[in-house]
């Protein structure tokens, strides 16, 4: 008979992030709820939060009062007084570094330290300060890609068994829609965006992310620039709140003199996201670097063809179902553009190949095997 384990988790990006981390943190507890009826978790978050979700008997909420660092010191005393047998971090670092508990921890990605340019300092001296410590004393260190796995155990000098890739899932709400539906979704959207008039269905390219330097969104604009100084006549739309630094975006922008052919929307639903993933012509991805690249898994289960980069971890969920470029390419980008344009069949190919690649994602994969990688801490 199996061993009940006793998992504790912090469910704070759950509650406080909308999209990245805090939909894997969601979606993870909620196919967990729905598979496992048996093991006992204790979800650990700040005062007066609760998760946007209803989850089985066996989730447990416990609301510690504190914030910041005197938070996760009293996680930590926590998870002692329970006596649980692993405690799981989506992606703070600080009670791995630190807990005297078995812990195990999800590295989204190395980004602020392999590109710290692209980060705020409070996050590169956070990185620098307690990722050798956190990889060192965790149990257990998950992520989403194989391409990060290989920086870990070469960059840190890792055993490799300690290191599992569990891939993201993408949610159902993300799938090809019917033609007759764009006319209900875009009057519907025009009621919150008046802009959005301007578009047609599967004549604008997409950008979802956030407005921040890593996302190479300069090189997406130059591209796109091109493409229509070339005779390109398909609109493109960018989705996404503005993060750090986010200003020289929106400089070029206005240089370029794209104010007729981009459009910026910092602020939909996920039902309008779903939407515009799924009446696309195309997704563009030039992002410098990511863990796992959650939009383009989206943008493909909606049947939309994609073009990201040729780097990280962006490969890996794409596979041979879109096109791959060099991020530093504005020029790749653009051929990009009118390679999908103009081939009709290869774009049709695209439609039907990124639908099936995406269904190899889901989140139920994502439960087990996060399951099974707790099970094996907890044996040994």
């Amino acid at each position: 008979m199996k061993k009940i384990m006793r998992i504790a988790i912090d469910v704070r990006p759950a509650i406080q992030n909308a999209a990245g981390i805090g939909r894997y943190t969601r979606n993870l507890l909620k196919a967990l709820s729905s598979m496992d009826k048996v093991n006992s978790y204790t979800l650990l978050s700040e005062p007066f939060s609760s998760l946007p979700m209803p989850l089985g008997a066996n989730f447990h909420y416990h609301q510690l009062y504190k914030k910041g660092i005197s938070w996760h010191m009293q996680a930590m005393r926590e998870i002692v007084k329970e006596n649980v047998d692993l405690y799981f971090s989506p992606s703070s670092l600080l009670v791995p570094s630190f807990a005297s508990s078995p812990t195990a921890v999800m590295i989204h990605d190395l980004s602020a330290l392999k590109f710290p340019h692209f980060h705020q300092r409070k996050t590169r001296v956070m990185e620098r300060l307690l990722m050798k410590r956190a990889l060192q004393r965790s149990k257990l260190l998950l992520t989403p890609a194989e391409s990060t796995r290989e920086e870990l155990i070469s960059g840190f000098g890792l055993e490799p068994d300690k290191v599992v890739v569990i891939p993201h899932g993408v949610e159902s709400s993300f799938h090809p829609r019917p033609v007759n539906e764009w006319s209900g979704f875009s009057s519907d959207l025009v009621k919150e965006h008046s802009e959005v008039s301007m578009l047609k269905r599967g004549d604008y390219f997409l950008f979802v992310g956030t407005l921040e330097p890593r996302k190479n969104l300069t090189a997406l604009l130059r591209g796109f620039h091109e493409y229509r100084s070339k005779g390109g006549k398909k609109k493109l739309v960018i989705v996404g709140k503005k993060g750090w630094f986010f200003a020289p975006i929106f400089r070029l922008y206005h240089a370029l003199k794209l104010q007729d052919d981009v459009l910026f929307l910092h602020h939909i639903s996920s039902e309008h996201l779903c939407g515009f993933y799924a009446f696309a012509f195309a997704f563009l991805y030039p992002s410098y670097y990511e863990g796992f690249g959650l939009p383009l898994l989206e943008a493909m289960a909606s049947g939309c063809p994609v073009v990201s980069s040729n780097t990280s971890s962006m490969p890996e969920v794409v596979g041979a179902a879109g096109l791959l470029v060099d991020p530093l390419s504005s020029d790749e980008l653009c051929s990009a553009m009118f390679k999908l344009e103009g081939s009709p069949a290869l774009y049709e190919r695209f439609r039907k190949e990124v639908v099936l690649r995406a269904s190899t994602f889901t989140w139920e994969k994502t439960a087990e095997k996060t399951l099974e990688a707790f099970r094996k801490v907890v044996g040994n």
